[in-house]
């Protein structure tokens, strides 16, 4: 039998304890552990350790232990009010009110008219991990309140001078029960009707190093204000009530609905021009309003999601919005967001942190493609154009007129006589085709059909085309309608119609292309020679006909017949870089999207007439007519604005004429 005997060859103060493993043999008949325990080498160990206190692991006072976990849930005034806010909501509160002094330090009340508590549920709620919302681990999964940890009221408690009052009825009895750090007094009966009010003083007065941390009372509130503002929005049934030093800052009555929430914190010109949202898949289904590209911001800000009501800050819902809304609007520019996500309990997960900020699904994929073909359907309807508003146009600059070209014919619709009706004067304008088609295509959601290319609103778009006028700089395309002036960017128009159709092609796998008389060479980056076999049939289905010369250069004898021979080379040496930097991604649906885009978009940009490029007035009425075809005309695929639009009225003001 073999054993492991620790042996200690010095102790002193001086020198550090270092003990030694040797494996030997026991002598014949002694049996293991039967040494005295004073005499074995573990047991002088042991009795040395504990002589010299070198222990240094112990157990600490309850006291300290709840100050250290109060710190994950109350970080500063604004925690404490969003957790008072959800325990209100919980509890079924109709109005809430929710008064505070010194940006939160010197006092907080947060008052409700909801079920209350009888006195024995008021003692037991300052417990830690008391909740009436989960009875069991299973609960979990189908949790549907904001709360259900049990942390909240103690963990304040911890820190602060806190008192709770509460009654569960009318005729029911009234509590009041004090309790300063961590401790609680005896029960005092009260007097009030029923509902909560928690009022809490001194936060962190027994843990002054957390007081340095915050900022002013006035940086405080706006904290405040920030974390109640997603309360609102979620709940715009209930009324809400904020003031700071006695000044009133919110003020909502009960809504009917949230456009209804919406006008009363940001008014009816935001609320009015949201556009309704709503998907549903396979048990999940995404609703709400969003913004259109005439009311946007400078940052994500104005996005407000949630989850099954509870509002998150989740970086997959975060990153789907933004692929959702990637190429409609100039780069930069965020549309004021407010989304709603509806899972079943046992695909979403809350109890990932103690703020319940942080959530996890079960079917990512699924989840971040909802999201994002949501928000796409709702802000690209064919011919939803930008506005010139707030855009005047300017008196010519006297350098005459060689900055225009003005091509023969583009008056015809100018000279209709009297009486006679113009071609342009019977086209609707494109506002009002976009504001049919989105009204097709909202109640096709609704219903859940897809919207066909043969409906009437469609049908009217492709064929409200309007008349070019000019070339300005050899930049931008002049054309108008019956009740508008348009001043179209010549590249990012064109380029986004050869993305679309490009896009198209991938869907119809079909890669049109052509023959070079003499093939071309090109060079591969240095070091990447192994991986281009691989790439070959990639290269393939985007229109290139290629063959390996050596291991570092590619013979070149077909290109895609949408590319110019002169762009062709540029195109592949800029294509290249991305099918190298991916991984293959075949097996990732998100990853065949994203690679498709970047290869759709780099093909546009090479193909695309150029700024610059001097164009007949047949040329640029062929790119008009295409764009107006495509499903999300404002932007290139790089997020660059496509088009600006000058309604006929608004004309007519700027030169004092309306």
């Amino acid at each position: 039998m073999r054993s492991i005997r620790r042996w200690r060859t010095s102790i002193s103060p001086r020198r550090p304890l270092r003990i030694f493993t040797m494996i030997h043999a026991l002598p014949a008949g002694e049996q293991p552990g039967r040494r005295s325990n004073s005499t074995t080498p573990a047991g002088r160990l042991r009795r040395s350790v504990n002589l010299h206190g070198m222990t240094q692991i112990r157990i600490l006072p309850a006291s300290e232990a709840q100050l250290i976990a109060a710190g994950e849930v109350v970080e500063r005034p604004a925690s404490v009010i969003r957790e008072l806010v959800e325990n209100a909501l919980d509890a079924g509160g109709q109005r809430i009110r929710v008064d505070i002094h010194g940006g939160g330090l010197v006092r907080m009340r947060v008052a409700d008219n909801g079920s209350g508590m009888s006195p024995a549920d008021a003692r037991l709620a300052l417990q830690r991990h008391a909740t009436s919302k989960i009875t069991c681990l299973e609960d979990l999964s189908r949790v549907t309140t904001l709360g259900f940890r049990g942390e909240a009221l103690p963990s304040i408690a911890s820190v602060s001078r806190l008192t709770l009052e509460t009654a569960a009825g009318e005729g029911g009895e009234a509590v009041r029960l004090v309790v300063e750090g961590g401790t609680t007094g005896p029960a005092q009966p009260a007097s009030r009707p029923r509902g909560t009010t928690v009022t809490v003083e001194d936060l962190f007065y027994n843990t002054p190093a957390r007081r340095k941390f915050l900022k002013k009372p006035a940086s405080e509130f706006t904290r405040i204000s920030d974390v109640l503002l997603p309360e609102m929005l979620a709940r715009p049934q209930v009324g809400f009530y904020l003031a700071h030093e006695g000044r009133v800052s919110v003020d909502l009555a009960p809504a009917a609905d949230l456009r209804e929430r919406i006008a009363g914190l940001w008014g009816v010109r935001l609320a009015g021009g949201l556009i309704p949202i709503q998907q549903q898949v396979a048990g999940m289904k995404v609703h709400g309003l969003v913004s259109g590209p005439d009311e946007t911001r400078g940052s994500r800000r104005g996005w407000n999601i949630f989850v099954n009501g509870r509002p998150v800050r989740d970086s997959l819902l975060i990153h789907a919005a933004g692929e959702g809304i990637a190429g409609l609007l100039p780069k930069g520019r965020y549309p004021v967001l407010f989304l709603f996500l509806e899972l079943p309990g046992g695909d979403v997960d809350v109890n990932v942190h103690p703020a319940k900020s942080e959530v996890r699904f079960a079917q990512r994929s699924a989840v971040f493609t909802l999201v994002r073909s949501t928000l796409r359907r709702a802000l690209a309807p064919a011919g939803y154009l930008a506005r010139g508003s707030g855009v005047a146009p300017q008196v010519a600059d006297g350098r005459g007129s060689a900055a225009w070209s003005v091509h023969e014919g583009s008056r015809a619709m100018a000279d209709t006589g009297p009486g006679q009706e113009s071609a342009a004067s019977r086209l609707q304008s494109p506002a009002e085709t976009a504001d049919i088609f989105h009204r097709d295509l909202s109640s096709s959601l609704e219903s859940g059909t897809e919207v066909s290319s043969s409906s009437p609103a469609l049908k009217e778009q492709k064929e409200a085309v309007p008349v070019v006028i000019a070339q300005y700089r050899d930049c931008f395309i002049v054309a108008h309608d019956a009740d508008a002036l348009y001043l179209l960017d010549q590249h990012a128009a064109h380029e986004r119609v050869l993305y679309e159709e490009i896009l198209a092609s991938f869907a119809r796998h079909e890669s049109p292309r052509q023959a070079l008389l003499f093939p071309l060479s090109m060079d591969v980056p240095p070091g990447h020679g192994s991986r281009i076999p691989a790439l070959l049939p990639r290269l393939e289905s985007l229109g290139f006909g290629l063959e390996a010369f050596g291991d570092e250069t590619l013979l070149v004898r077909h290109v895609p017949a949408r590319l110019p021979e002169a762009r062709a080379m540029e195109a592949l040496k800029d294509l290249l870089p991305i099918l190298l930097e991916v991984e293959p991604p075949d097996a990732d649906q998100e990853a065949r999207h994203r690679l498709e885009h970047k290869l759709a978009a780099t093909m546009a940009c090479h193909a695309a007439v150029r700024f610059h490029d001097s164009l007949t007035r047949e040329r640029m009425t062929e790119i008009v007519r295409r764009w107006l075809l495509c499903r999300e005309p404002l932007t290139c695929p790089h997020g660059r604005t496509a088009v600006v639009r000058w309604p006929h009225d608004q004309l007519l003001r700027a030169f004092g004429r309306s």
